[in-house]
């Protein structure tokens, strides 16, 4: 009996994790993600839907996706691609839509129902090779593609899209970057609608040299939905480089999180506004890579892997405050709510009091393992919600 106990996967009745002596964080339950000693601790971006909360994790053979009680823990469902194969679902190739859960891989996407834990669609891209990561703009789904340019050591980059409420994907092409000297990839991109009430989508693309003596380099695009054109394309506006990270958006800017550097372009013309350079393009040590940057009041929070915590006004990109010990890398985004960015860094959960630049709490997860992703935060019940690889985590938000 104690052996059959022991290996059962979730405990019946969720305990909260044993503070250690130094934990601020009040704990009110946490969950083990994995299923057996094969697992890959990765998870989704911790996905509040109603009353649940979703985080997903690797049994070794397939990708698992678990629907808990927000407020207890229990566990509601569990959902798997039965893949048998290492698909690695996490961070942000996943989307709640209404209540549809799309996970994606690179070269399949789900549609899962998020009440119920069942398969709504499967899509299985058979032409070409998915990023992991799908936007929306609450109107379609938007997924982009490499496809092999004529059997050249090349890709060609599409932008595919679906109807948001189609009860099976019917895509259709948006645009593509055909390669020409440089291999094409969309990286980030971003939608808003115009003065006119034209929906437009905003986006970055990488090009990698295919020839002897070209270099790489990142452009800006500004593509008009509704006229079904393209606006403007500024060849090379990011030299040194360009992330994943979502692009921030206000009335007339655009911003972008580049190699060393933010970048600050008028959201109409492509035209560049401002750039702050942290450091020398090509120190590995102080790169953007595994950073975030998000607006928030008229300014850009940004943080990079050197440990460097950063305000900028957003208007001419001046340095408002600096901090130098918020973490290393990130595994996720920043999350900010009262005027505090709440992110994992290396193996902490650390919040940051914006209007100051002042670290307010630093800590382990209460098992010491490494915390990752992207920190949710349930406004109404003020608690947030992340993982360690391992366990999923409910605290409340500290006052």
């Amino acid at each position: 009996m104690i052996f059959l106990s022991a290996c059962r996967k979730n405990e019946p009745v969720p305990f909260p994790p044993d503070p250690g002596p130094e934990q601020k964080l009040e704990y009110v339950w946490s969950q083990y993600l994995r299923d057996d000693s094969a697992a890959t601790f990765y998870s989704i971006d911790p996905k509040l839907y109603d009353n649940t909360v979703l985080f997903s994790t690797s049994n070794g053979n397939s990708e698992v996706v678990k629907s808990f009680n927000k407020l207890t823990g229990e566990l509601n469902w569990e959902w798997s691609d039965n893949s048998y194969q290492e698909n690695f679902i996490y961070n942000e190739n996943s989307l709640l839509i209404n209540d549809i859960l799309l996970l994606c891989t690179k070269q399949i996407l789900y549609a899962v129902n998020a009440s119920t834990g069942t398969t709504l669609w499967t899509h299985t891209w058979t032409w070409g090779y998915g990023d992991i990561y799908i936007y929306t703009d609450g109107e379609f789904l938007y997924h982009r593609l490499l496809v092999e340019n004529n059997g050249r050591d090349a890709y060609d980059a599409y932008i595919m899209r679906t109807p948001v409420d189609a009860s099976a994907p019917q895509w259709d092409t948006v645009w593509v970057d055909y390669a020409d000297t440089h291999s094409k990839r969309f990286k980030s991109l971003n939608f808003f609608t115009r003065a006119d009430g034209h929906k437009m989508m905003v986006g970055v693309v990488d090009a990698a040299g295919i020839e002897d003596g070209v270099s790489g380099k990142t452009s800006l695009f500004l593509y008009d939905l509704t006229a079904d054109s393209l606006v403007y394309y500024r060849d090379n506006a990011m030299p040194h480089g360009a992330f994943f990270n979502p692009l921030q958006l206000d009335q007339d800017k655009v911003y972008v999180l580049g190699g060393w550097g933010v970048h600050a372009f008028d959201l109409q013309t492509g035209e560049e506004v401002w750039t702050y350079q942290h450091a020398p393009a090509g120190d590995p040590n102080r790169s953007f890579a595994s950073g975030d940057f998000a607006l928030y009041e008229g300014k850009l929070v940004v943080k990079n892997r050197d440990g460097i915590m950063l305000s900028l006004d957003a208007s001419d990109g001046s340095e408002i405050w600096r901090i130098s010990e918020s973490g290393s890398v990130m595994e996720g985004r920043f999350r900010i709510y009262k005027d505090k960015a709440f992110y994992t860094s290396g193996n902490d959960l650390m919040i940051v009091d914006l209007r100051v630049g002042k670290l307010l709490i630093k800590e382990d997860p209460p098992t010491g393992n490494w915390a990752e992703g992207t920190i949710a935060i349930d406004e109404t019940e003020q608690l947030l919600y992340y993982n360690d690889r391992g366990t999923a985590y409910c605290a409340k938000i500290p006052e």
